[in-house]
């Protein structure tokens, strides 16, 4: 699309408008970020030099490249959901309050490593004032 001065939907973010003017664009591409019937984004290319306009081949790489950034941006959000929820649950399970022993102290603890595994410990009260733990 050429950004000549009749352009309506620039005159609806003068802000916006501005701001590619200035930059000195002469065609804009605008794809739409979508992914199962949500909009998740925009993507916005221009170009600067006045040798016209994108062609097919630029608009069919645009869209594709649309659809994948798409893609990518619902994996991070869902990965992001599913380890807080992994998280929170890992934080769950841990006692709520040490068990008391007579003869150490223990203080409950999780912690992740770089894959997301970690180490869980208690401690068990055995006869004779002895105590196991157990990692």
């Amino acid at each position: 699309m050429a950004l000549g001065p009749d352009t309506p939907w620039l005159a609806a973010d003068p802000a916006r408008a501005e701001a590619i003017r200035a930059s000195g664009a002469r065609a804009l591409l605008v794809a739409p970020l979508t992914l199962r019937g949500k909009v998740l984004g925009l993507l916005s290319l221009c170009r600067n030099k006045r040798s016209g306009g994108f062609d097919e081949k630029e608009l069919a790489l645009t869209l594709e490249l649309a659809t994948h950034t798409a893609l990518g941006i619902d994996n991070a959000r869902r990965y992001t959901r599913e380890h807080t929820i992994a998280a929170a649950l890992q934080c769950h399970l841990l006692p709520p309050a040490p068990p008391s022993q007579t003869a150490i102290e223990t203080a409950g603890l999780y912690v992740t490593d770089d894959r997301g595994a970690g180490g869980w410990s208690n401690a068990c009260a055995l006869p004779g004032a002895r105590t196991a733990l157990v990692v």
